[in-house]
């Protein structure tokens, strides 16, 4: 099975077709083997008239045969009325078996090919979705991004698996049925053409405005799906302010515009097929018109106009197929454009063109000048410039919105600085590939990130190949091994999404010890202890302490007692450093930092105060 593992962008090109070819071109022997297959069964379905032309000719009105067909039939079977009927029967019979069965192999080859098709787009547009940098997902809702996963691509094998095989057979049978009837007769060719151009004019003066409604009814749907999960992630938050009307309402919003586009397209839809008909009867009615006056003056025979007739009606047939695939052709082509536009999407941070692997942390890491900012309104960062020695622990503090957890996403490059350099040992950080830079980092967020998978996978989820005997030495380290010996299965347990079912202090955990087994040289913690108890702080902090052992940590903290024995604490204030130093001497200074210390600890002291007043009142 393919692996992807680096998906190459999709460079823009004038037409679906080509760019999408890329994912076609591994299965084109099985797609040209389909076509050759397919096209015998053209053959065949052109071969079919002429018997019956003989059937009606020379068995039932007993004329003589005519070149070609007297020096291609022997005589003693066209002597033989009888034997000659039997003959063009079993010929007929043959001709079907051989169109049934070039139809079904050719069409199960197109069918499979597609199948594969789809599937490569599938897995490559998630390995393209997890490629783009956070800051895309910034700017975009994840309803909308899964139903182009789902959803749209699903659209397009709809197209590639069902549509398309009858198409490519149609067409196949219309160029040919038009090219031999401009030798037989150019009367009925030219006849045929004009019906057929009037209807391609028509067919694409409707498959346009249906591609236009079905475009933007595969952007409302997208919107709809996006209001569905952000209400139905949020579902505690609805139920507990009793939103569930005012998010119901929004969502028949989203959906009713969704379901006058549906209309609209309905509209058009169904007036399509009733055109297309009636211009096909028209063009029968003409065959038969001039046909029968060309027969009435001997100038053609009743097999010809058989042949004729048979013709021209095979040929209308796939031009009413098509508007009958009208839907699908245009909410596959709304589709294919929308899945396009995101495969072209380059990411905002990407592997230089040189880049080389980042090496385990030796001496330091520097911000030198970064500014950043998420957008040109508001500054995030400015001129901020520190260093973190090997070995050592800085923490970040400030209030909520300072700029803590940007400095954290700088150093992992989910955002580059517009200004300023972030050096590794010297090297700036955009000069390594982001997969061996991230390979040096380990992560223990505010809020971790648990998966549907056994609390083993989900411990070894940063080194997949850990042991597990480093697995279970992780969680004894993370104060984890307790709980999860006691869970239904013990490390076998499946987690629900999100860790539902454990507290967050045990979720905490097992990211400490994920963390752990990831053997990274250098530990990010991001307000690890915020939300937690102080019986889940103590263990938690424990576990913390043991996994900064010997590591280079940089901690962003807004509990104080956490970060007491940091070597070095960073004051950031909107965005820019306002104090630094060791956590007694910014003490000493009765500066930024003592005014966050002293107003912390002295809502802990009222805390406690006021709890002991309760407990002696009642004791």
């Amino acid at each position: 099975m393919k692996q992807y593992t680096n998906t190459p962008v999709i460079p823009k090109k004038p037409g679906l077709i080509r760019s999408f070819w890329c994912y076609a071109q591994p299965y084109r022997r099985h797609i040209v083997l389909a076509l050759c297959i397919m096209l015998i069964d053209t053959i065949s379905s052109l071969a079919a008239p002429w018997p019956v032309k003989l059937i009606f000719d020379s068995v039932l009105l007993h004329k003589p045969l005519t070149a070609p067909w007297s020096q291609i039939i022997p005589t003693a079977v066209a002597q033989n009325i009888m034997l000659l009927f039997a003959v063009l029967c079993v010929v007929l019979l043959v001709l079907a078996i051989v169109s049934a069965l070039a139809t079904y192999y050719g069409m199960r080859l197109l069918t499979v090919a597609g199948q594969r098709v789809i599937f490569d787009l599938r897995c490559a547009l998630f390995t393209h979705l997890q490629q783009l940098s956070p800051s895309f997902y910034d700017r975009q809702r994840l309803g909308d991004l899964l139903t182009r996963l789902t959803s749209d691509v699903q659209t397009i094998q709809d197209l590639l698996v069902m549509a398309l095989p009858m198409l490519v057979l149609s067409v196949m049978i219309v160029a040919s049925m038009l090219i031999i009837l401009l030798f037989i007769n150019p009367i009925f060719s030219v006849l045929g053409v004009v019906i057929s151009l009037c209807i391609f004019f028509v067919l694409r003066i409707y498959l346009i405005s249906i591609k236009q409604v079905a475009r933007q009814a595969r952007r409302q749907e997208g919107q709809a799906n996006a209001v569905a999960q952000e209400n139905l992630l949020g579902i505690r938050v609805v139920q507990a302010f009793g939103m569930e009307a005012h998010s119901r309402q929004r969502y028949q919003e989203m959906a009713a515009h969704t379901l006058r586009l549906g209309e609209r397209s309905a509209d058009l839809q169904s007036g399509l097929p009733s055109v297309v008909g009636l211009m096909t009867d028209i063009g029968t009615l003409l065959v038969l018109g001039i046909g029968g006056l060309l027969v009435m003056r001997s100038w053609i025979s009743i097999g010809d106009l058989l042949v004729f007739s048979s013709y021209l009606s095979t040929m209308y047939k796939p031009l009413r197929q098509l508007s009958k695939f009208s839907n699908t052709l245009t909410r596959a082509s709304a589709s294919a454009e929308r899945v396009l536009d995101l495969l072209q999407t380059r990411s905002d941070v990407a592997d230089a063109r040189n880049a080389c692997e980042a090496l385990p942390l030796r001496h330091a890491i520097a911000f030198e000048h970064v500014h950043f900012s998420y957008d040109k309104e508001r500054s995030a960062l400015e001129d901020i410039t520190f260093q973190v020695r090997q070995g050592t622990m800085v923490a970040l503090v400030g209030h909520t919105g300072a700029g803590k957890s940007s400095i954290l996403h700088l150093l992992q490059r989910f955002y580059d600085p517009q200004r300023g350099a972030i050096l590794l040992d010297g090297q700036d950080i955009r000069q390594f590939t982001l997969a061996s830079l991230r390979q040096q980092i380990a992560l223990v967020p505010q809020d971790p990130m648990l998966f549907r998978a056994s609390v083993r996978e989900n411990i070894a989820y940063g080194r997949p190949q850990a042991t597990d005997e480093e697995i279970v030495a992780a969680a004894i380290a993370a104060n984890a091994h307790d709980f999860i010996s006691h869970l239904p299965q013990g490390y076998d347990t499946v987690l629900e999404e999100r860790g539902v079912g454990l507290s967050g202090g045990e979720r905490q955990r097992i990211a400490i010890a994920r963390a752990m087994v990831r053997q990274a040289s250098l530990l990010l913690l991001d307000e690890p202890t915020v939300g937690l108890d102080a019986q889940s702080e103590e263990k938690v902090v424990q576990a913390l302490e043991r996994l900064m052992a010997g590591r280079t940590t940089l901690i962003s903290a807004h509990r104080l007692s956490t970060i007491q024995r940091a070597d070095c604490i960073i004051v950031i204030d909107k965005g820019r450093i306002v104090e630094m130093g060791r956590p007694a001497d910014l003490l000493a200074q009765h500066g930024y930092y003592y005014r966050l210390y002293a107003l912390q600890f002295h809502l802990q002291d009222q805390t406690q105060t006021t709890s002991m007043k309760v407990l002696r009142r009642y004791s």
